[in-house]
Formats: structure tokens, sequence, C-alpha cells
């Protein structure tokens, strides 16, 4: 895709370090600064630039505690291993992946896996970066090709989890 410095090549999969990545799977990624816990992305499109630089095209998760509220503060969780969804999108060195990570989108009237038996990071929310607001996964406040891909997202999980018991009310 592009045109002279530009001009990209699109990939369906790229190795690094031993390991092979393919499109739409999530990964933790080496954050800038030491300090900070590793990001989590889903990676959406993987190129090589003319100077043969490999980058991928990470949709972004965040933590709660770097999900910044409207008017201020950041949010809280009750559970170490939730992330919220995002669409915003952004394009980093294939090198920074450091491995594969598990994912599970849970609708909010789902009890979340067990962490001993299905251990990995939990989605129930949607973080709108502009907003600074907070969505379930379920609202279906989105566009509908942002609503289809929460959908499938949650469908993928329902199919590796298998129906989870709804919470009690």
């Amino acid at each position: 895709s592009g045109k002279g410095k530009g001009k990209r090549t699109h990939f369906n999969q790229f190795a690094y370090d031993g390991n092979t990545y393919d499109l739409e799977v999530p990964v933790l990624l080496v954050p800038e600064d030491k300090s900070q816990k590793p990001y989590v992305a889903i990676i959406k499109d993987i190129t090589q630039t003319k100077d043969g630089s490999m980058m991928i095209l990470g949709q972004w998760f965040y933590r709660p505690e770097e999900a910044e509220k409207r008017g201020g503060g950041n949010w809280q969780s009750s559970d170490t291993r939730e992330l919220f969804y995002s669409f915003h999108r952004d394009e980093v060195p294939a090198e920074s992946v450091m491995h594969r990570c598990v994912v599970y989108f849970v609708p909010a009237h789902k009890q979340l896996p067990k962490r001993k038996n299905n251990p990995g990071f939990i989605v129930r929310k949607v973080y709108d970066t502009v907003e600074k607001k907070l969505w379930k996964l379920t609202d279906k406040d989105y566009e509908d090709s942002k609503q289809r891909e929460i959908d499938v997202l949650v469908k993928k999980t329902m199919n590796v989890l298998g129906d989870l018991p709804d919470l009690e009310s």
C-alpha cells in the first residue's frame, strides 16, 4: 500500500525471537518506561516499510489505572486481570512484542472465569479514549462495525470458555 517513501508491504504473520505472530492475536508489548507494566494490544496489521523495518498496528487495551476519567482521575478495578478494550490504534516496531497473551471478553451479566483454570486478562468494558468514558461490552452504543467487532470477540471467548454462568442478581 502507499506510494514512494510511504510504500509498504503487508503480511498475515511475522516471526520474531523464535515465535510466530498472526493478525488478530493479543500480545504484550515492551513499555516505553521500564517501571510500567507491559502494554497489551491486538495485532491488526503487520507491515514492512521501504527501509525494511517490520511494524505492527496494534489495537490497544488500557489498564484501569492508565485510563483517564473525564473530569480527572483514573478508573478503579476490583480484579487485577481487568483491561479495557479501546478502538485506539497505534503503530509500533514488531520487535517490541514480548509474547502472546490471552484476553477474555466477558459480558457484564456473566461470571468471570476462574483464574486458576483460565489465566489471562478479562475485558468487560470498552474505554472511549476521546470522551474518556467506559461502556459495557453489551451497551450497543457504538457504530455498527465496532459493535460487530466486539460481538465477534465475545463470541470467540464464549467458544473457548463455554457458556459462563449468569451473575446472581
